[in-house]
């Protein structure tokens, strides 16, 4: 049975939310897919449509740069590819970025685009080494992001703040050997990156972090302890200002069983939304901000159960906003080897439920 991998998401070139998965190799056939909506309007999507015949356990990242799409998957221990849409339905072959000189496999991927619209790969080794390549007027060598303090811990993370600089995030070792959030940023837009920065940590510790991005730019980051049992976050003070993280971090909640994995995005009321699996991947809730009468983030909502999914467990949620303003949740379902859906017309409306098969 071919099982889905990863998933990833943006919108193509006829302003479209396309979906791309990986899926481990069955014979001859494909091992990247994708599908995109039929109708947007009610979040109505088409079949697997086959993408590429790639090597390797692979991983991927999907953003739109200017008016196309574009894919970059990554494989443990093969090279970074990317494609790109050339017109509406049609796009460029492969294109190879080999990979960095890191020992062992490569673990987590991160496909970004600069203030001036020129992409960024990022990369995270299995030997605690973090990478990255962007494009000039072909692309750079791959460079080495140097490190924290020792070894980088799970995946490297990037966003994109209210000034469009790059920032990244992973966990990393202290004095002590102790491990923390780290990040550094472009000092400007699209410049040379200043040195990284402790971000401490939750108490309990830090897990790879997942990060969103509030309505007015500023960066918020989650992590969920390492025994899966509280939910943290911090954020920054100023939009704009990658250094303005001046609060301690705060317990966002915990549920019984505990919490998996989350994701996280903006509503149709331009307010953050959670969404977290159960720790067994059999429940999911959903949390979101309330409105809040200054610039800073205000409370939270209180946790919201979402419908159970019938092929349950389940894990990798892929949280997105629809055209009519309902949200839209993927998540993996190893079980079947394909993904459930759960989608809403508009926002606050009622959730119904699909079960993709595997490609």
């Amino acid at each position: 049975m071919t099982t889905i991998i990863a998933i990833a998401q943006a919108r193509n070139a006829m302003d479209r939310l396309e979906l791309v998965a990986t899926s481990t190799r069955e014979g001859p056939r494909d091992t990247v897919w994708h599908a995109w909506q039929s109708d947007p309007d009610r979040d109505v999507w088409t079949d697997w449509h086959p993408f590429g015949k790639l090597d390797g356990d692979l991983t991927v990242d999907a953003l739109r740069q200017h008016e196309i799409m574009v894919v970059a998957v990554m494989g443990k221990f093969s090279n970074v590819r990317f494609r790109f849409q050339t017109g509406t339905t049609t796009w460029s072959d492969w294109e190879s970025l080999e990979r960095p000189p890191s020992d062992g496999f490569l673990r987590s991927l991160a496909l970004r685009q600069n203030f001036d619209h020129r992409l960024e790969v990022f990369v995270a080794g299995q030997d605690g080494t973090a990478w990255h390549r962007w494009e000039l007027e072909g692309w750079s060598e791959w460079t080495p992001m140097g490190l924290p303090h020792g070894d980088i811990f799970g995946s490297l993370v990037v966003g994109r703040d209210a000034e469009k600089r790059l920032e990244a995030f992973c966990v990393g070792t202290v004095p002590g050997s102790e491990q923390a959030l780290w990040h550094r940023w472009q000092k400007k837009p699209g410049s040379d990156w200043a040195a990284w920065d402790s971000l401490d940590a939750p108490p309990g510790g830090p897990s790879d972090p997942v990060l969103g991005r509030n309505a007015d730019g500023r960066l918020e980051v989650f992590c969920v302890t390492p025994d899966r049992s509280e939910l943290w976050h911090r954020w920054q003070r100023h939009a704009g200002k990658p250094e303005s993280w001046d609060r301690p971090w705060e317990k966002l909640g915990d549920r019984p069983g505990g919490i998996g994995e989350v994701a996280v995005g903006l509503n149709a009321d331009d307010l953050l939304t959670l969404v977290a699996t159960a720790r067994d991947g059999r429940d999911l809730w959903q949390r979101t901000q309330a409105p809040a009468t200054d610039p800073m983030p205000g409370g939270w909502g209180p946790w919201e159960r979402l419908p159970a999914v019938p092929t349950a467990p389940v894990d990798s949620p892929l949280l997105y906003r629809n055209r009519r303003g309902g949200l839209g949740l993927f998540l993996r379902t190893p079980s079947t080897g394909g993904l459930y859906q759960l989608t809403q017309p508009t926002l606050g409306g009622a959730w119904t439920g699909r079960r993709w098969s595997s490609p």
